[in-house]
């Protein structure tokens, strides 16, 4: 009989004792591959994340540990602090004025949200053919975006003049009445205020949204064209699934933008006519630099902070839900 080789035994698997041989990781030596969900041996990356963190850690999140501390205290900003520990946010639950102004900023968000998530992808839509002269008209569509908070209120305030503004004398001439005072009628100061607020941002959503296209394979367009699926067919079906991740970012950036919207309040009416256009931030800052309640102020801010994480979550719930659905 011919003699087996140690070789040959391990081969057929007779050797019961021999150790199995353990896979070879990325490094090409045996045990060092990466895990899943573990964190690479190699830390060259560390250099190019610490930097963001550590801005992030000194702009936002020590920021936000000192609004949670001094929510427990009850302060005016001079005097020693008094620990209150829950009170503040008990006021909150029974404060009128902030769920009012709560009221105030959900109807902004709605009219803000939608007009601008509906021209922007509108811009986008046309911005994306190739036209003569698209990336000036691009640049014209993104120029509001540009300009400061206090500027804009400025100029609109103009443009709602109830003398001199041009909205008016829009009115004027074509036969209707031009004294409607924008800003000073409660009926119409908030969404006067929208507006404006659409005008601003809808050139940045318009650029994600022309970034989003950028994912739609033409391909896929053609062919739904020669099957004969006409232009709605194809947006809604090719266009629209594609934009679906664009989408969820514009919706939460338009809703957490419209439920922190403070500047454009402060600068055209004040929280005027009669508090209609007063929103939580504006009621907020009120309360803790002209009452002098910086405490109540901080926890406000810290239920803002989660209101707005709710609704953020809420948003992609239901987009990832609509994208299980697709699926």
């Amino acid at each position: 009989m011919r003699a087996v080789s140690p070789a040959e035994t391990v081969c057929s698997g007779t050797d019961r004792s021999a150790r199995p041989v353990r896979p070879a990781g990325r490094s090409g030596r045996p045990g060092q591959g990466v895990g899943r969900g573990r964190f690479p041996s190699n830390v060259s990356w560390m250099p190019f994340v610490l930097p963001g963190l550590a801005l992030f850690a000194i702009f936002e999140l020590y920021p936000l540990l000192q609004a949670v501390l001094l929510s427990l205290y009850s302060w005016d900003g001079y005097s020693p602090k008094v620990f209150v520990g829950a009170a503040n946010y008990l006021q909150v639950f029974s404060d009128r004025t902030f769920w009012t102004s709560l009221g105030h900023a959900g109807l902004y968000g709605v009219g803000a949200v939608t007009g601008k998530i509906v021209l922007g992808l509108g811009v986008a839509l046309l911005l994306h053919r190739k036209i003569k002269g698209q990336s000036f008209y691009r640049s014209v569509v993104f120029a509001p975006v540009l300009m400061s908070f206090v500027a804009v209120g400025l100029l609109w305030q103009l443009i709602y003049s109830p003398q001199q503004g041009l909205f008016n004398a829009l009115l004027r001439a074509i036969g209707f009445d031009g004294d409607v005072s924008w800003l000073g009628d409660p009926r119409v100061a908030l969404w006067s205020l929208v507006i404006v607020d659409i005008w601003k941002f809808t050139g940045y959503h318009a650029i994600l949204f022309l970034a989003g296209l950028t994912l739609v394979q033409p391909e896929l367009e053609e062919a739904a064209a020669v099957d004969g699926a006409g232009p709605a067919r194809r947006f809604w079906h090719i266009t629209l699934p594609a934009l679906r991740p664009i989408m969820t970012v514009n919706l939460v950036i338009a809703s957490a933008g419209a439920l922190n919207t403070f500047d454009l309040v402060y600068v055209m009416t004040g929280g005027g006519p009669y508090g209609v256009t007063e929103v939580p931030i504006s009621y907020l800052y009120r309360v803790g630099f002209t009452i002098g309640q910086l405490g109540y102020a901080s926890a406000l801010a810290c239920v803002m902070f989660v209101i707005v994480a709710i609704v953020t979550v809420i948003i992609l719930r239901l987009q990832r839900g609509d994208a299980e659905e697709a699926a």
